[in-house]
Order: C-alpha cells, then sequence, then structure tokens
C-alpha cells in the first residue's frame, strides 16, 4: 500500500531531505574540482551579521547550491531567489537584500569552481 504525504510538515520534510541529498550529491561530485574555502566563506557571512537556525551546516548548504545553480545555467536573480530566498519573495531570517546578495556572492568567490558566475 502506498503512503501519500498529506499535510505541508510531511512535503515540507520530503523537500528538505531531498535538497539536501541533491547538495550532498554535488557538493561531493564539485569538491575534487572546486578551489572551495568553507572557512573564509562561513567567516565573512558571520562579519556580515548572517546567521541562520541551523547554522554553518544551512550556510554551507546554500552556498554549494548557489554554486550548482550557476553551473546549470541559473541569472544570479534566480540563484539568490532560490538558494537564499527559498524560493519567496524576500529573504529567509530577516536577512537584508544586502546580506542575501553577498552569500551568493561570497559563495562564489570562495565555493564555486568558476570565477565568472556573476
Amino acid at each position: 500500500m502506498a503512503t501519500s504525504v498529506t499535510n505541508r510538515s510531511d512535503a515540507h520534510i520530503l523537500v528538505v531531505g531531498l535538497v539536501a541529498a541533491i547538495l550532498a550529491w554535488t557538493s561531493l561530485a564539485a569538491a575534487p574540482t572546486a578551489a572551495a574555502d568553507t572557512v573564509s566563506y562561513l567567516q565573512k557571512l558571520h562579519d556580515a551579521g548572517i546567521n541562520t537556525p541551523r547554522g554553518n551546516v544551512e550556510l554551507e548548504e546554500w552556498g554549494w547550491e548557489v554554486c550548482a545553480l550557476f553551473d546549470r545555467g541559473f541569472p544570479a536573480d534566480k540563484v539568490v531567489q532560490q538558494a537564499v530566498y527559498n524560493s519567496g519573495s524576500k529573504p529567509q531570517y530577516g536577512m537584508t537584500v544586502k546580506q542575501a546578495n553577498l552569500v551568493v556572492d561570497t559563495a562564489v568567490s570562495d565555493l564555486c569552481s568558476q570565477s565568472n558566475h556573476r
């Protein structure tokens, strides 16, 4: 008997798990070719006052998602909207637009394998 996702909470958990699996696979696939500096990336975000409820894990996920989206040809405005805004109309967790853009810029400079993303 198949089980269906019947409420928003279950659907959210399923989507989060799927995104985490994709991001983990993407980061593992990109790791050998990328000149990634996660320590620098995280330090720059913390220095700018950017923190999230899930901490560094979430910030790293955002960074790797930024790289994956650029690698798939997404334009910068769509990258920030999907990776940092979580497909919403504004940045999450009370971040400013400037901070959200900094997440993308810092991911490109410190995590992504190609420096011409932006």
